[in-house]
C-alpha cells in the first residue's frame, strides 16, 4: 500500500510538471515534428518543406523559450498595429490607402484573434506564426508581380529586338536597292584595260540591259543581253540567244549555262570596275563599265 502511494505521488509529480509545463512541451513537440519533416524530405522538396514549415518553427520557439522580453515584444505589435492603422485613415495618400493601412489592419485583425488565448507566450507565437505566414504571402504576391513585370519587360525588349532587326534587314534591302546597277542591266560604257590610263572603249550596255560591241555607235553590234533577274545571254538577237552566266545584287559575276554549271568568273564593283578570277586571291582588273 505504501509503495503504490509513492508510484502515485510520482505519478502526481509528473502529471504536475506536465501540467505545469505543458505549453513549452506542445511547443517542444511542433519543432521535433517541423525537424523530422525537413530532415528526412527528399531533396527537391526540402525546400518546399522549410518554407511551409520555418513561421511554425519560429512560432513555437517563443513559447518553448518563454522569455518575458520577446513575448513582451511580440504582443506589443498589437499596438503599434493600431496605431498605425489610425496613422494611415488620417493619410489620404494612395500609399496609405492601398498599402499601409490593409497591412496594418490584417496584424491588427490577427492580434486580436489571437487575444482570448490565456497563455501570454503561447499567444505571442500563435501571433508571431500567423504574422509570418500573412508575410510569406504578401512575399509571394510581390514576387509573382515582379515576374509579371519581368517577363512584360523581356517581351517588349524581344518585340523591340525583333522590329529592330527585322527593320534594319528592310532598311538595308531598301538601301542596297541603288546596287541594282551592278546587276540587270548594267547601264554605260564598257572599257577594257587594267589601268584608267590603258583603258579603251570596247562597247556598251544600253537601259534595257542590250550588250553592244564596238568602239563607236556607228561600228557597234548586239552581241547579248543582261536580263533583269541578273542572266547573261549571248546572241545577236533574242532569237538565237543562249545563257552563258550571271551576275548577282552584290555584282558577283559566274558563267555557266544554268545554276549546276555556274562557276565564278569575276565581279563588278560598285564603282563600276570589272575584276576577272574565281576568287578575291587570283583576280586581275580586265576593264571597267562607266554607268550613266
Amino acid at each position: 500500500m505504501i509503495k503504490f502511494r509513492g508510484y502515485s505521488s510520482v505519478l502526481g509529480r509528473i502529471l504536475g510538471l506536465i501540467k505545469e509545463h505543458r505549453v513549452r512541451l506542445i511547443a517542444g513537440l511542433v519543432l521535433v515534428i517541423g525537424g523530422i519533416f525537413i530532415g528526412v524530405a527528399p531533396f527537391m522538396s526540402r525546400a518546399i518543406w522549410i518554407v511551409l514549415l520555418s513561421p511554425l518553427v519560429f512560432g513555437a520557439c517563443v513559447p518553448l523559450l518563454s522569455s518575458g522580453r520577446i513575448t513582451d515584444l511580440v504582443n506589443g505589435w498589437k499596438e503599434e498595429f493600431s496605431t498605425g492603422v489610425e496613422k494611415a485613415r488620417s493619410n489620404g495618400s494612395k500609399e496609405a490607402r492601398y498599402i499601409v493601412r490593409p497591412l496594418h489592419s490584417t496584424g491588427l485583425t490577427i492580434c486580436r484573434l489571437t487575444g482570448r488565448v490565456g497563455s501570454d507566450h503561447l499567444k505571442a507565437g500563435i501571433r508571431l506564426t500567423a504574422i509570418l505566414y500573412f508575410g510569406m504571402v504578401i512575399l509571394t504576391l510581390l514576387a509573382a508581380v515582379l515576374a509579371a513585370w519581368l517577363f512584360a519587360v523581356a517581351a517588349t525588349l524581344a518585340i523591340t529586338a525583333a522590329l529592330w532587326i527585322f527593320g534594319s534587314k528592310g532598311e538595308d534591302e531598301f538601301a542596297s536597292e541603288p546596287r541594282v546597277d551592278r546587276t540587270a542591266p548594267i547601264r554605260g560604257r564598257f572599257y577594257r584595260g587594267t589601268s584608267w590610263l590603258t583603258d579603251e572603249m570596247a562597247g556598251r550596255i544600253d537601259g534595257d540591259g542590250i550588250i553592244y560591241r564596238g568602239t563607236n555607235w556607228i561600228t557597234q553590234e548586239r552581241i547579248g543581253r543582261v536580263a533583269a533577274d541578273g542572266t547573261i545571254y549571248k546572241g545577236a538577237s533574242i532569237l538565237n540567244e543562249e545563257v552563258v552566266g550571271h551576275i548577282d545584287h552584290d555584282g558577283t559575276l559566274y558563267k555557266g549555262s544554268n545554276w549546276f554549271t555556274q562557276e565564278r568568273a569575276g565581279r563588278v564593283t560598285e564603282d563600276g570596275i570589272v575584276y576577272e578570277g574565281k576568287s578575291w586571291l587570283n583576280e586581275e582588273r580586265v576593264g571597267r563599265v562607266d554607268r550613266e
